[in-house]
């Protein structure tokens, strides 16, 4: 007979270098965590999960679907004190209301906790200079 658990845990694989939590995102309880994958891991979940192929010369090749590319009047920005005068806002920088955003976060997060998803999370850095790096 099969055991019924209440509680869900998190697998995590690859390489985690940040004390930074998903649920400081409000990602909550994700099917699996995949830490920092290198480019050949990446290539790797893909072939596995025939999500996508590999052409002749190597290039990876996907069907995204319709409607799926983003283009530049795509972006939109919450206008917050930390940055409403380091942006320069116009067409191609549009602000996105606050509660909007809110809204979309959480319907986001309840996907996650009602349909367990797979993650796959990369630690990039921002900035030149040692003191403008902002680290995930």
């Amino acid at each position: 007979m099969a055991s019924i658990r209440s509680e869900r845990e998190t697998e995590h694989l690859g390489r985690k270098n940040t004390s930074y939590e998903l649920d400081n995102y409000g990602i909550r309880v994700p099917a699996r965590v995949y830490w920092n994958l290198t480019a050949p891991e990446l290539y790797e979940e893909v072939a596995r999960r025939n999500e996508g192929v590999f052409s002749d010369h190597g290039a990876l090749i996907v069907d995204t679907g319709e409607h799926t590319g983003r283009a530049a009047k795509d972006k939109a920005i919450v206008r917050e004190s930390g940055s409403w005068d380091k942006v320069f806002w116009g067409d191609i920088n549009k602000e996105f209301p606050q509660e909007k955003f809110n809204a979309l976060k959480e319907r986001a997060c309840l996907a996650f906790s009602v349909c367990p998803h797979n993650v796959y999370q990369q630690s990039k850095r921002v900035g030149s200079a040692a003191a403008g790096i902002y680290r995930h």
